[in-house]
Formats: structure tokens, sequence, C-alpha cells
């Protein structure tokens, strides 16, 4: 917990303070575990168990992004993928905030079907 005198804002913001010989770009990685974040999907029937679930039984006739989206899931899985269905907050962890910011990455076998939309 941080704790400061003087004036407090509602900002997200941090300040920070290095010394250096002159570097200063630095290499930075985070791992991640997508399915820490989301429901792991292998079959069609757990799609539509989790579509019904989480959008309501007649999210098929009333929301043409969500069919899409779901008919890019079923191909996914037609194609022998495994689906992750997560959401991120700005408020979690350092990682879920990462995630919340920047979006998923490329990554070699990752297919993104809907970003995060921050």
């Amino acid at each position: 917990m941080k704790i400061r005198n003087g004036f407090v804002s509602n900002s997200s913001s941090s300040s920070f303070i290095v010394a250096t010989d002159g570097q200063t770009v630095i290499d930075f990685k985070v791992t991640i575990d997508l399915a820490e974040y989301g429901d792991v999907i292998k079959t069609k029937g757990d799609l539509d168990n989790y579509f019904t679930h989480n959008y309501g039984s007649s999210w098929r006739k009333d929301d043409e992004y969500l069919m899409d989206n779901y008919n890019k899931c079923v191909d996914a899985l037609k194609r022998g993928k495994i689906l992750i269905l997560g959401y991120v907050s700005n408020e979690g962890e350092p990682e879920e905030y990462l995630l919340y910011e920047s979006g998923i990455p490329q990554a070699d076998g990752l297919e993104v079907i809907q970003d995060v939309e921050s």
C-alpha cells in the first residue's frame, strides 16, 4: 500500500526514478496463463452452455456481434483449437491490468477471436 503526504488525486499514474550508465531500454517480459482469466472450452456443447449462461437463451436472435463471435469459436473448435473465453479488469493484479491495457499479444499458435476492449 502506498502512503502519500500532500495532494492525492484519483490518477492511476505513478512516478519512478532510475540511475543508469546511459542504458534506457529494458526488456520487460511477463508470462500470463490466459486460462486463469476465463473458462476453457473444448466442445461445442460447452460453448453453447457458456453463451446461454452468460448471454441468455435468446442471444442467437438478439445479437449479431455475439453470433459472429460464436461462429468463429465453432470454426476454431472444428479446427482442433481450444477456446478461452475470459474477462479482465483494470483493477486486478498487474498482469491482469497489463492485459486490460495492452490487449492479447501476438503469439505462435494463438488466434485472437475477440481482443480485450478497454
